[in-house]
């Protein structure tokens, strides 16, 4: 199955595009601060609770990160996945990314909308405006581009100091 007909894990897109991540590894990774958003509550969730068997609280962390390329322009990346209890299991987490660099809005924005793997915030859908919903012109893409690859890379690396896995 292509990645562009689901929905992406961690480890689904550090499997993707192996020289897009070489590309990367040049790259100035600085880690901004990290934000906890409440989740809404399914039924489910809501049963469990009253039986004292699920979290009281389920919520989203979004991991905001600065990187700088080699050309000297600098782009902000948001990462929203959920906590862990395992390294293994974080991996398989749904992830959701954004970037501000051109690339990602017209090469990565339209098809991550599609798959449900696109960070949508007030800010993020005013910056990427119609690129959400208006296919790239270049068929073959990449699902996201450098600066999160880069990203991501500093995500494996540094998942307890993010407070990321218990």
């Amino acid at each position: 199955m292509a990645w562009w007909n689901k929905t992406l894990t961690i480890a689904d897109l550090l499997d993707i595009d192996k020289g897009r991540i070489d590309r990367s590894k040049d790259l100035k990774v600085e880690y901004i601060r990290t934000d906890n958003i409440l989740k809404k509550m399914s039924l489910l969730d809501r049963i469990f609770k009253i039986f004292k068997r699920g979290p009281k609280l389920i919520y989203y962390k979004i991991v905001r990160y600065k990187v700088k390329s080699n050309s000297g322009n600098t782009y902000t990346v948001l990462i929203k996945v959920s906590p862990g209890f395992d390294t293994k299991q974080f991996m398989k987490n749904k992830i959701e990314v954004f970037c501000t660099c051109a690339d990602f809005q017209y090469r990565a924005a339209y098809n991550l909308n599609k798959t449900d793997n696109l960070l949508k915030i007030k800010a993020t859908i005013e910056h990427l405006g119609i690129a959400i919903t208006q296919p790239p012109t270049r068929v073959s893409t990449t699902p996201v581009c450098k600066h999160i690859f880069a990203v991501l890379d500093h995500f494996r690396t540094h998942l307890k100091e993010l407070d990321l896995i218990y």
